[in-house]
């Protein structure tokens, strides 16, 4: 098998026709690569969003839509279970917003194409969390929790009750409350989130499309694991290049001042343009230049230049150990005061 570099990779990303000029070897890698960081399907919608998908090997072509097939199908599973929970909690709550993939795939956005999904994310009210959680108790759905210490994890500190998974069809459901751990003392007034809902023709509430992508920026960045970082960022790129006009971005930096996430739009930014090309508005960058002091920017480009771009075997810079470690060492840093994360580490 060979080798390739994570640029080839993140070249087929910025400029797809690059795919036009892979011997099937090398498609073998990259096909390997691409399942690996869960994107065979983003990548096959992209070639054919540029005109080239039918110009690729066959090799090729038979794998990107076996990867689209089972994208879709989940796209379909996920309409379908969100149903199945609007129908049990509609009486519940005020707010039951379908966050993250769950929300981009329900409101029909384009970076919704080729996106597979391992949970569903719903936003609900904290004071109703323990009705709702009765509520779908009954119609099957039970905690995967491993431990009491985990449990009391995320009872007390957490933004979420522990992941819950159904019965007899084996979706997972994180029901959370907030967007960051409330341990972290970073935890936003998510009446500033709810405001921004989008209410879709079956009733069903997703997040308006600056403040999905202001969530995405806080999701990855204020994230411990960094896995499927490559992924999630060229899913920013893609939501930025569908919702970024003049008006999206005013509001995307009013909302991430007001919320206290200007530095988490500030990274978002920053890496989707190193990394990705993604267009950000010169303006924007000036307006978020406070967001970082000018010592940090070395060392967070060291972790995050790394921890962001593709990690596999067949790549000759190989997984980026060190990158994710320190990674690793931030999220958790952010999301727990030191007294909390030392019991947590030596627990």
């Amino acid at each position: 098998m060979v080798k390739i570099s994570s640029q080839l990779i993140i070249s087929m990303f910025r400029t797809p026709s690059t795919a036009l000029e892979l011997d099937e070897a090398t498609w073998q890698t990259v096909i390997l690569v691409l399942r690996k960081h869960q994107i065979l399907a983003r990548y096959s919608y992209r070639f054919r969003a540029f005109n080239i998908f039918d110009s690729l090997p066959k090799y090729a072509r038979h794998h990107f839509v076996n990867a689209e097939i089972l994208a879709e199908k989940q796209n379909h599973q996920v309409s379908f279970e969100a149903e199945q929970l609007h129908s049990i909690i509609s009486d519940s709550s005020d707010a039951k917003i379908f966050l993250k993939g769950a929300g981009y795939s329900l409101a029909g956005h384009k970076v919704s194409k080729g996106r597979t999904y391992s949970d569903i994310n719903l936003l609900v009210s904290k004071g109703s969390i323990s009705e709702i959680e009765r509520k779908l108790i009954l119609h099957l759905w039970f905690a995967e929790v491993k431990s009491d210490y985990d449990e009391n994890y995320y009872r007390k500190w957490a933004h979420e009750i522990p992941p819950m998974r159904h019965a007899h069809r084996g979706t997972v459901l994180d029901l959370h409350h907030n967007l960051v751990p409330i341990i972290s003392g970073k935890a936003p007034n998510i009446e500033l989130f709810i405001q921004h809902v989008e209410v879709l023709d079956n009733d069903i509430q997703v997040l308006k499309p600056f403040a999905m992508t202001l969530h995405s920026m806080i999701h990855l960045f204020f994230n411990d694991d960094f896995t499927n970082a490559y992924r999630d960022l060229t899913y920013l790129h893609l939501i930025i290049d569908e919702q970024g006009s003049e008006e999206c971005w005013y509001e995307l930096l009013e909302s991430a001042s007001r919320t206290g996430f200007k530095r988490e739009l500030f990274l978002g930014c920053r890496y989707c343009s190193t990394i990705l090309g993604t267009a950000i508005p010169d303006g924007v960058m000036v307006e978020l230049t406070d967001s970082v002091a000018n010592w940090q920017l070395p060392i967070l480009d060291r972790i995050f230049l790394k921890a962001l771009t593709p990690g596999h075997h067949l790549l000759a810079e190989g997984k980026n150990p060190m990158a994710h470690f320190f990674a690793l060492v931030r999220g958790h840093i952010l999301k727990m005061p030191l007294n909390i994360l030392i019991f947590h580490t030596f627990h």
